[in-house]
């Protein structure tokens, strides 16, 4: 298992943290965009914007920030779980992972493809 840095998870991409940032209309739809950490000086990382009410495109910018935000730790947090999951099971019996061990392991094996695709 190798643990990923920070620089290696944001490489492409906008550094987090990430902010949403609200452009009301006169129709009352509105535009919410998601920026980066240089705010609205550079350019906007996403918009959110749907024909049917502001309340939708907040929400939605509202999750996109709460998971790119918490994106680097959930990823590291994961990593260490299932390093010491696989070190304790390994340790105390050479060779051999209880079945709910090799679940939970499989798990976060699967949730890091997700978050490294």
């Amino acid at each position: 298992m190798s643990e990923t840095s920070k620089a290696e998870r944001t490489a492409g991409h906008t550094p987090t943290p990430w902010e949403a940032e609200i452009y009301g209309m006169n129709d009352g739809r509105g535009r919410v965009y998601v920026v980066g950490p240089d705010g609205w000086d550079k350019t906007p990382v996403c918009c959110c914007y749907e024909n049917d009410s502001r309340n939708i495109n907040e929400a939605n910018a509202a999750f996109i920030v709460r998971a790119a935000n918490a994106h680097d730790d959930l990823v590291a947090a994961l990593e260490m779980v299932q390093e010491q999951l696989i070190g304790h099971m390994t340790g105390a019996w050479p060779g051999t992972m209880s079945i709910t061990a090799r679940r939970v392991n499989d798990a976060i094996t699967a949730a890091l493809a997700k978050a490294s695709a």
